[in-house]
């Protein structure tokens, strides 16, 4: 649905995307929010264990963690700053405080200036390749969770690279 609305020329943050996702599918006439659906999508999508693993072994490697993540405000303010993972974060950014979005390379510019990190010592673990690809053009190494069992190829992947010092987790 997101690339369909990019396609259309619309605004593209979650909270189009939610009403324009309630809008198009059938409630059987029952009342059903765009904020209530929502809501049910992040309460089913709470951290799950393998990445808690994975960010408690970052911890114990003293890697700083930042996030990059095209939520909308609603969800960063109202899920990631209030959930368990935000203890493990250094900061981080949110698309909807830019005209922007991961892929887009500024996203990541603008992260990386931020924070003064250095892209050839950040690893990016994102779900979406397009994002992941991108932030390997820009220097970045770059990991794609895709299954049962990314989180631990990661971890390794990392592990084999002393020299690098930070992480980058959407």
């Amino acid at each position: 649905l997101m690339e369909e609305l990019k396609a259309e020329g619309l605004e593209t943050d979650q909270s189009v995307f939610w009403e324009t996702f309630v809008a198009r599918i059938d409630t059987n006439g029952r009342n059903v929010s765009a904020t209530d659906l929502e809501r049910v999508y992040w309460d089913a999508n709470q951290v799950f264990p393998e990445a808690k693993i994975f960010l408690e072994r970052c911890r114990r490697a003293d890697l700083k963690l930042y996030y990059l993540t095209n939520a909308s405000k609603r969800n960063v303010d109202g899920r990631l700053k209030t959930s368990v993972m935000k203890e493990y974060f250094a900061g981080g950014l949110a698309s909807y405080a830019f005209p922007f979005q991961k892929p887009d390379p500024r996203i990541y510019e603008a992260l990386l200036q931020k924070y003064d990190l250095d892209a050839d010592k950040c690893m990016f673990v994102d779900d979406h390749a397009e994002n992941v690809e991108m932030a390997v053009r820009l220097g970045m190494r770059g990991c794609i969770l895709n299954g049962p069992g990314d989180f631990d190829r990661c971890w390794e992947s990392l592990a084999r690279n002393d020299q690098t010092k930070t992480n980058l987790l959407n």
